[in-house]
């Protein structure tokens, strides 16, 4: 492969990756939205900070009220797929050296 066609394609995961984690961003925000719906004021999850005990903790609460719902597949999906392509820029960036040829393609 051409240094070229690398940093394109590195330039091409690392778009998809953020529209994946500013799409799971956006799905995690609508789970709790619909969480926080049927608990009662005192219990009710913040808008803000998210970490992984507190996601857990929204996904498993939201399992309980809607069993059926797609929406948390939808969000583990694009959270995997967010760190597949994170993790595939890192390895071109790192492995490869197409940083400096990443950015003359933004030029």
């Amino acid at each position: 492969m051409t240094p070229d066609l690398l940093a394109r394609i590195s330039l091409a995961l690392f778009l998809s990756g953020s529209s994946f984690v500013v799409i799971s961003w956006w799905l995690y925000s609508k789970v709790k939205a619909e969480v926080n719906i049927k608990l009662p004021d005192n219990e009710k999850f913040g808008i803000l900070w998210a970490y992984p005990g507190k996601a857990a903790s929204v996904k498993a609460q939201h399992r309980n009220f809607y069993p059926g719902s797609r929406l948390r597949i939808s969000l583990t999906i694009c959270v995997w797929l967010g760190t597949i392509c994170g993790i595939g820029v890192m390895y071109l960036l790192l492995a490869h050296d197409v940083s400096p040829i990443a950015i003359d393609l933004l030029r």
